[in-house]
């Protein structure tokens, strides 16, 4: 029956079978995972070395912190924002947990007048971007001042 298939020819269809069955099954299992990596690649290999947040081109009116001390304190916020967004947080939940942690210590420096401006652009973006969520005034104010 299968004296006419040479088993170099074999090992190849079944090689390239099984391939095509893991690509399959990774990409359904993981597919936010791989977009994000995607994404995430295709805007660092178009950024400028050293321009705007970890390296990352920000679009024109987005906040670019010179300071390396603030720079953290945004790229922190960002992550939390793009964890809370891949995995579909609830819109209270991601309030309640920047309340707290603009309320910490570590963001003390973000509470001053001309640097909250600047951090709720900042953090609206990123929640439009990553989350889809639009916050109201009242909403912005409750994440800095709480309940």
């Amino acid at each position: 029956m299968l004296t006419g298939i040479p088993w170099s020819r074999f090992f190849e269809t079944i090689a390239l079978a099984g391939a095509v069955y893991y690509i399959a099954v990774i990409a359904v299992y993981f597919r936010s995972e791989i977009a994000a990596a995607l994404s995430a690649r295709r805007l660092k290999g178009a950024a400028a070395p050293g321009a705007g947040r970890g390296g990352l081109d920000a679009p024109a009116g987005t906040v670019t912190p010179a300071d390396p001390a603030l720079e953290d304190l945004f790229n922190e916020l960002s992550l939390y924002i793009q964890d809370a967004g891949s995995i579909g947080s609830p819109k209270e939940e991601v309030l309640f947990a920047l309340e707290r942690m603009l309320s910490g210590d570590r963001f003390i420096l973000l509470r001053k007048p001309s640097l909250r401006d600047a951090a709720d652009l900042f953090i609206r973006e990123e929640l439009t971007h990553y989350c889809s969520m639009h916050l109201s005034d009242e909403e912005m104010k409750r994440v800095w001042i709480g309940r």
